[in-house]
């Protein structure tokens, strides 16, 4: 699924109106299969070896654990352009009562970026925590970076996919930038970050009214979170 196709179904998911075209049932097609998606690598951790699950009943989490499994973490605006790309590991699937499936993700020091701006080496290693159904994801290094001594990074963004290339044995986690960020600096306090560039998007991208409410909503729960410290901030008090 590219940028333009899955921009069309969360068009077409907002709505509730059935799809016009063979893509778009397509797509719904993919989405609905997504919801079976644990019971999906439940079955194939039998059939692939380099695989191995761990059941945890302590509370309401259950715990999927795999080996150094690499995945190609994409962004994109939401006209279909390019925003950023980098390889990183699958740390962790979990399932969190609170915020539903998500993906913990290690990107390594040095790894090469690319972005729309050029392309760079990361800084540091750093911990990234992707949402199936959350509209943020964050960002934690390992070190305080830039200037601003950043200790973590949430992106206001669309839920992540994740797209599987069954013959090639390879991954990407795809999802859209919404221009908002809510970054906490070394000194524990927060701020929210390109405002401007989200209400100049609003009119140039043609943001719809039930998009823009979404990213508020998201910007919203995630300082929610790290005000009371919650999963994924708690590794911050």
């Amino acid at each position: 699924m590219n940028a333009h196709s899955y921009r069309t179904f969360l068009n077409w998911s907002s709505t509730g109106y059935a799809p016009q075209d063979r893509s778009q049932l397509r797509i719904r097609c993919l989405r609905l299969l997504s919801k079976y998606y644990l019971f999906l690598v439940r079955i194939a951790l039998h059939f692939r070896p380099n695989l191995m699950m761990a059941r945890n009943y302590i509370g309401t989490k259950l715990i999927i654990k795999a080996r150094r499994e690499s995945v190609s973490i994409e962004s994109f605006k939401f006209d279909g352009s390019f925003h950023y790309t980098y390889q990183g590991y699958v740390k962790e699937r979990r399932e969190d009562k609170t915020l539903g499936k998500y993906w913990e993700c290690l990107v390594e020091k040095d790894s090469p970026i690319k972005s729309y701006r050029g392309e760079f080496p990361a800084r540091t290693e750093t911990r990234a925590y992707f949402f199936e159904d959350q509209w943020f994801n964050l960002l934690i290094p390992s070190e305080p970076i830039g200037k601003r001594k950043m200790i973590a990074y949430a992106n206001i963004s669309t839920p992540a996919y994740l797209q599987c290339y069954r013959e090639l044995n390879s991954e990407r986690l795809i999802w859209i930038d919404l221009d908002l960020d809510l970054i906490v600096l070394e000194d524990f306090s927060a701020l929210v970050d390109d405002e401007d560039e989200f209400l100049e998007h609003i009119g140039l991208m043609n943001y719809p009214n039930w998009l823009v409410k979404k990213a508020r909503i998201g910007l919203a729960r995630a300082v929610e979170l790290y005000e009371s410290r919650e999963f994924p901030f708690s590794d911050l008090s």
